[in-house]
């Protein structure tokens, strides 16, 4: 892919359980097949909208990759049985189906096509050397309970993304607190931030965006960050 930052990640969301990664992009973003293999499925798919599944031989590692949320999977002229190349264009990044915003969702089954034992793409993923020739970090997006920087650093993790909003009753660990924000920083592990809201505020208009705008920042900077590159977005 060209541009991206990672969304959600595989685990528990929303009461469910989210069985891939979402890498975040700009609509038309190109996406590029993880590894050679045979177009299993492609098209129309409930929740994604339009999807396109991958089927790779043993000779590049074996499993199953699936993308999703395009607005047409046919776009580069993919059909069913067709073989393609690691590295080769498969589609482009949409906002179909069941999306709050454009990205790419990718699923990963070790196994041949078996929903039921997807796993973790960022572990499958960690050797991966993207265009720039370095290796992919990995981060952690979580917001419930607080596991310190050690932990989260000895699992492999590079990074995190950490909410400036509250999560209320239900989600007492959700917001970025300063001590933590030290603590991260102690063991050199980045920090994403970003403000979740909901559709009722979103409605609320101009006045409370900037409402919201104003009380992430003060999040930001009581957590450590930069006034002169938090006031940028």
């Amino acid at each position: 892919m060209g541009s991206f930052r990672f969304g959600s990640g595989f685990g528990p969301r929303d009461g469910g359980f989210h069985a891939g990664q979402d890498f975040e992009a700009a609509d038309g973003t190109p996406f590029y097949a993880c590894a050679g293999g045979t177009v299993l499925y492609i098209g129309e798919a409930q929740g994604y909208g339009q999807w396109i599944v991958i089927d790779h031989p043993a000779s590049v590692g074996g499993g199953v990759t699936e993308y999703g949320h395009m607005w047409h999977a046919g776009a580069t002229g993919l059909q069913v049985g067709d073989r393609v190349d690691g590295g080769q264009l498969l589609g482009y990044v949409g906002s179909n189906g069941q999306s709050s915003g454009p990205h790419l969702h990718l699923s990963v089954m070790p196994h041949g096509y078996a929903p039921q034992a997807k796993l973790d793409p960022m572990t499958w993923l960690a050797s991966a050397i993207y265009p720039d020739g370095g290796p992919m970090i990995r981060g952690l997006d979580f917001a419930g309970g607080r596991p310190g920087a050690a932990a989260i650093r000895a699992a492999g993790f590079g990074f995190v993304v950490r909410y400036l909003s509250h999560g209320g009753p239900s989600l007492p660990g959700k917001q970025l607190l300063p001590e933590e924000a030290e603590d991260y920083r102690a063991h050199g592990v980045e920090i994403v931030s970003n403000w979740e809201s909901w559709g009722d505020r979103m409605r609320e208009g101009r006045a409370a965006g900037r409402e919201d705008a104003q009380a992430a920042l003060a999040q930001v900077l009581a957590c450590g960050g930069r006034p002169q590159k938090a006031g940028k977005n």
